[in-house]
C-alpha cells in the first residue's frame, strides 16, 4: 500500500506535464426561501401541530430533509428584507442597511449592490445564468412602496425591473403585490403563486442541455404551513397553492439537469 501511493503521488504530478486537469463540474443552483418558515413548522425539525392550523404535514420537505444535507445550528433573521439580504450577501442583514423590514425607521432604500455585491453577482462572474422568482422585497419593486403594484399575468412572460437586473439577474418574474387580495383570482392559471411556480418549472426546463449552469433564486412569498382549503372573497373555498402543495414540490417528472 505504502508503494501504491507513493506511485499514485508520483503519477499526479507527472500528468500536469503532459495534459491540463478537467475543470470540476459546475453544479446548477436552486435556492428556495420561504417567507417567515420556523423550525417547528416542519416535520423533519420535529414540528407535531403549529398554532392551532392542524398536523404539520411537510412530507416532501421531510424526504429533502432525510436525503440531504440539515443544518441543526444556525443564525437567522426570520422576516423579509433582512432574510433576503443575508441570504444574498453572506452578511448580517445591519451591515447592509436592512435592520427591520423595508419601509421602516432606519432601513436604506434599497440594497447597495455595489458596496455588497450578491452571490448572484458572483454566479455570473463564473459563468452563470442567474434568474430569480418571488418577491424581492430589497428595494423597488417592493411590497410596501411608491410603486403601483404588479402582479404577473402569464407563466412565460418575464418582468424588467431595474434593481434586480443591477443585482445579478439575467431573468426575472416578481411580485409586487403587498397582500393576498393583489394575488389574483384563485383559479387554475390565474393565482399569482402558482403562476410565480409555473415561471421557474419553464426556467428549469429551458436550460436543458445548456453548456452554462444556472442559478434560480425562488423566495416565496406565501410562508408555510397553511391550511389545505380556504375561503376566498369571492364565496368559493379553493386548495392553497403553497410549498408543500403545489407542483414544484410534487412533480416527480420535473429533473434538475447538470450542467
Amino acid at each position: 500500500m505504502k508503494h501504491l501511493i507513493i506511485l499514485l503521488a508520483a503519477l499526479g504530478i507527472a500528468l500536469p506535464l503532459h495534459s491540463a486537469p478537467a475543470a470540476a463540474p459546475r453544479p446548477n443552483i436552486i435556492f428556495i426561501l420561504a417567507d417567515d418558515l420556523g423550525f417547528e413548522a416542519l416535520g423533519c425539525y420535529g414540528g407535531k401541530e403549529f398554532k392551532g392550523l392542524g398536523p404539520v404535514r411537510t412530507p416532501n420537505l421531510d424526504a429533502m430533509a432525510a436525503s440531504g444535507m440539515k443544518f441543526k445550528e444556525c443564525f437567522s433573521c426570520p422576516v423579509c428584507s433582512p432574510a433576503r439580504s443575508e441570504a444574498l450577501t453572506g452578511k448580517y442583514n445591519f451591515r447592509v442597511g436592512f435592520p427591520r423590514i423595508m419601509g421602516k425607521p432606519g432601513v436604506v432604500e434599497q440594497l447597495d449592490f455595489k458596496a455588497h455585491p450578491t452571490v448572484a453577482l458572483r454566479l455570473k462572474e463564473a459563468g452563470y445564468v442567474t434568474a430569480i422568482v418571488g418577491k424581492w422585497h430589497l428595494g423597488p419593486p417592493c411590497t410596501k412602496g411608491k410603486e403601483p403594484e404588479i402582479i404577473p399575468q402569464s407563466a412565460e412572460t418575464d418582468t424588467d425591473y431595474a434593481h434586480p437586473r443591477a443585482c445579478g439577474f439575467d431573468r426575472q418574474c416578481l411580485f409586487t403585490g403587498g397582500h393576498l387580495s393583489t394575488y389574483g383570482e384563485p383559479k387554475p392559471g390565474k393565482y399569482t403563486p402558482e403562476l410565480l411556480q409555473k415561471w421557474a418549472l419553464h426556467f428549469i426546463t429551458s436550460r436543458k442541455g445548456k453548456a452554462e449552469p444556472f442559478f434560480l433564486y425562488y423566495p416565496h412569498r406565501r410562508c408555510i404551513p397553511r391550511r389545505s382549503t380556504r375561503r376566498t372573497r369571492w364565496g368559493k373555498t379553493t386548495r392553497r397553492i403553497s410549498p408543500t402543495s403545489s407542483s414544484i414540490w410534487t412533480n416527480r417528472s420535473v429533473k434538475f439537469w447538470p450542467s
